[in-house]
């Protein structure tokens, strides 16, 4: 047992980076670009007013976070080559049924490149918030600017546009409290 605890790892690491994949193009796109994105990550964080952005939706029309203005929004960076984030998002559904009409509101920003692939994950597994793409994966201006270096990510954003909270594959797990405390005082 633990030999497969040390081995299953190395292999998703292998996977993930192998040329052939496009979670693997993707990851070596973020590796080229890591310094813009560290220093993108360092001006989200707490307090500090969060990029505006406005990209299509599954079905062409414009979404823009300006729209939710007055919620709390959750940002949810993830792919649909990532295996990660369909189990982080799974998670999210029942999350977004119990909070969703508490003035909250998340919107999945997907890095995929293919419409039919991102298209596929959110009826597969049933992704009832809003989702937009540009379809530039990891090239796309919105992951740049928030600092994304891998996905699942997740930036909880105020009513007022102001950054509450990054959550990371670990830490979001406390996200549901999170909301619990800011939604249901």
């Amino acid at each position: 047992m633990k030999f497969i605890k040390l081995i299953f790892p190395l292999f998703l690491i292998f996977i993930l980076t192998s040329c052939n994949s496009q979670g693997g193009r993707e990851y070596k796109k973020i590796n080229q670009k890591k310094a813009v994105l560290k220093v993108n990550r360092k001006n989200i964080e707490k307090g500090k007013q969060s990029p505006s952005f406005t990209l299509p939706g599954l079905s062409g029309e414009m979404i823009s976070l300006e729209d939710y203005k007055g919620k709390y929004v959750l940002l949810d960076f993830w792919a649909s080559w990532c295996p990660t984030c369909r189990k982080h998002n799974k998670a999210l559904v029942p999350v977004y049924e119990k909070l969703k009409n508490n003035n909250f509101e998340i919107i999945g920003v997907s890095l995929d490149r293919k419409k039919e692939h991102w298209e596929k994950a959110i009826k597969k597994y049933n992704y009832n918030w809003p989702q937009v793409s540009d379809l530039k994966g990891i090239d796309s201006e919105i992951p740049t600017a928030y600092g994304i270096q891998y996905v699942p990510n997740f930036v909880l954003i105020a009513p007022d546009g102001n950054i509450v909270k990054k959550y990371s594959e670990k830490s979001i797990k406390n996200l549901e409290q999170d909301l619990k405390t800011l939604l249901l005082k």
